[in-house]
C-alpha cells in the first residue's frame, strides 16, 4: 500500500508539501499540484482519515455502538446511520459490543485515538461509560435513551399499549405476556405499556426472558409452552421472540392464530415472509438511524438544535398470527 512519502518521491516534491495539498491549506503551485495528483492515481494512494483527521483537528468519522449485531433490529438502524452519513461525506466505524460494558469501553477508546467527530449508541446505559467524558457529540438511541441529553427513539410505552390493545380486540382467553431482559429502559416502557392496558381487564401471565441470543429464546419458547398450557394469546417484546413461540407452536401442532395468536415488536425485515407472517408493533428502526445521524451531524457543526431528544411513533402491523377483530 503506497504511503505519503511513496507520493513525494514520485512527485519530486517534500512530504510537506503533499501534506499540504491533501489538507488544502498552505500554497502549493498548480504544476506541482498537478504532478502531486498524477503521482495520487498512479500508485492508487488513498490517504489516511485518521491522520489526516488529526492534522486538521476536524474528523470525518462517526463511531456507532451496536449492542448485538446478530439482533436483525440494528442492523437497520446502522443502516439509517450510515446511508446519512455517507453523503455528507463521513464514515462511519462500527463496535460490536454484545451488551459488554468493557468491550464498550475499549471501543470508545479506540475512536478517542480515531479522533471520530461525535459517536451514536444503542447499547443500554452503563453509569460508568466513558461516553459521559467523551469530549466530542454523543448521540444515544434506543435501549441508551433514557440517560442522555441528546437522543432519538421510538414510542415504545405507546407500541406496548398498542399490542396489548390489539390482542383484547380478538376476545382472547388466557394472555402471556413475555417481558423481555431486564435493565433495558425500551423494553421496561413496553412492558408498562402492555400491563396499563391489560390490568383490571383480564388474566394475564408474565414469563420473563433474559435474552435475545436465538438459542436462549428458543429454550424459551419450549418452556413457555410446558408451564402455560392454558394461553391462547402471546405478547412479545421482540420479533424474535414470537418467531422462536410461532415455531414452537407449529412444532406442537397448534393452529395460528385460530389455537393460538401471536404479536411481536419491531417489524424486522423477516416477520413478513414467515407463514403465517408475524403481526408486530413496528418500530421505524431506519429513520431512528437517519434521525440520530441528522442530531449529530448538527451538534458537530455546532448548528441550532430545536429537539434535543426525538421520539418517533410506532405502528400496528397486522398480518396473520393475530385473529381477525
Amino acid at each position: 500500500m503506497a504511503t505519503i512519502v511513496d507520493v513525494a518521491k514520485s512527485a519530486g516534491v517534500s512530504k510537506s508539501t503533499v501534506s499540504r495539498f491533501i489538507s488544502g491549506k498552505g500554497y502549493v503551485a498548480k504544476d506541482v499540484q498537478k504532478k502531486i495528483e498524477k503521482a495520487i492515481e498512479e500508485l492508487a494512494y488513498v490517504p489516511n482519515e485518521v491522520a489526516r483527521s488529526l492534522t486538521q483537528k476536524k474528523s470525518k468519522l462517526i463511531g456507532l455502538l451496536l449492542p448485538d449485531i446478530s439482533n436483525p433490529y440494528f442492523p437497520m438502524l446502522a443502516k439509517g446511520v450510515e446511508e446519512y452519513f455517507y453523503e455528507v461525506g463521513y464514515q462511519v466505524i462500527l463496535g460490536n459490543v454484545k451488551s459488554n460494558n468493557e468491550i464498550e469501553e475499549s471501543y470508545i477508546e479506540s475512536f478517542s485515538m480515531q479522533n471520530v467527530a461525535g459517536i451514536i449508541t444503542a447499547n443500554s446505559e452503563n453509569e460508568n461509560s466513558k461516553l459521559k467524558t467523551f469530549n466530542n457529540p454523543v448521540v444515544m438511541t434506543d435501549r441508551a435513551y433514557k440517560e442522555s441529553e441528546y437522543g432519538v427513539v421510538s414510542d415504545d410505552f405507546m407500541g406496548g399499549k398498542l399490542s396489548a390493545q390489539e390482542i383484547l380486540k380478538t376476545h382472547p382467553k388466557k394472555i402471556l405476556v413475555v417481558k423481555g431482559p431486564k435493565g433495558l429502559n425500551s423494553l421496561e416502557e413496553r412492558f408498562n405499556g402492555m400491563v396499563q392496558v391489560l390490568e383490571g381487564k383480564i388474566a394475564f401471565d408474565v414469563y420473563q426472558s433474559h435474552s435475545f441470543d436465538f438459542g436462549e429464546v428458543e429454550q424459551d419458547a419450549k418452556i413457555i409452552f410446558e408451564q402455560f398450557k392454558e394461553t391462547d394469546s402471546m405478547i412479545c417484546p421482540s420479533d424474535i421472540h414470537a418467531i422462536a413461540l410461532l415455531h414452537e407452536a407449529l412444532k406442537r401442532n397448534f393452529s395460528v392464530p385460530e389455537d393460538i395468536q401471536i404479536i411481536g415488536y419491531d417489524d424486522i425485515p423477516m416477520s413478513k415472509f414467515l407463514y403465517p407472517a408475524l403481526s408486530t408493533i413496528r418500530q421505524p428502526a431506519y429513520k431512528i438511524g437517519m434521525e440520530a445521524a441528522k442530531l449529530l451531524h448538527a451538534l458537530i457543526d455546532k448548528r441550532p438544535v430545536t429537539e434535543k431528544k426525538i421520539m418517533l411513533p410506532v405502528t400496528y402491523i397486522e398480518r396473520e398470527t393475530t385473529r381477525r377483530k
